[in-house]
């Protein structure tokens, strides 16, 4: 289940050359309680002074690491949701993303932008 969004703003003034600006939202929950959260965006005010781009990231979700190499005799022992053993050849994990990367550019001239971009990310497995 999820849905998708796409809004536009329109910062122009009546300034033709500007363009719009637009806001995107996607978001999914699927069966195996996975949770995918995505923002982005770009914004641009009159005339292109200021522009900011950036996407905002949330991720909740099991996954299955086979580990490294092909050796497929390697069996893993796990308890499953009703702590019996069950022999696998993956190992199961859960895992939370969250990234954020603003980015802020000014005008400086008649075409070059300059300003600043940040990145943030966490990634834990629990």
């Amino acid at each position: 289940m999820g849905g998708i969004g796409i809004k536009y703003f329109d910062f122009r003034k009546n300034d033709v050359k500007t363009p719009l600006s637009t806001l995107e939202f996607f978001a999914v929950y699927t069966t195996a309680k996975q949770l995918l959260i995505e923002g982005r965006w770009e914004f641009f005010t009159h005339q292109k002074v200021w522009r900011t781009r950036g996407e905002a990231i949330y991720n909740h979700y099991t996954d299955r690491d086979y580990g490294l190499g092909n050796d497929a005799g390697m069996l893993i022992a796990q308890v499953d949701d009703d702590n019996k053993p069950d022999t696998l050849n993956y190992l199961l994990f859960k895992a939370d993303r969250l990234k954020f990367s603003p980015v802020v550019l000014r005008k400086i001239g008649p075409g070059p932008l300059f300003g600043r971009a940040n990145r943030l990310g966490v990634y834990v497995e629990l």
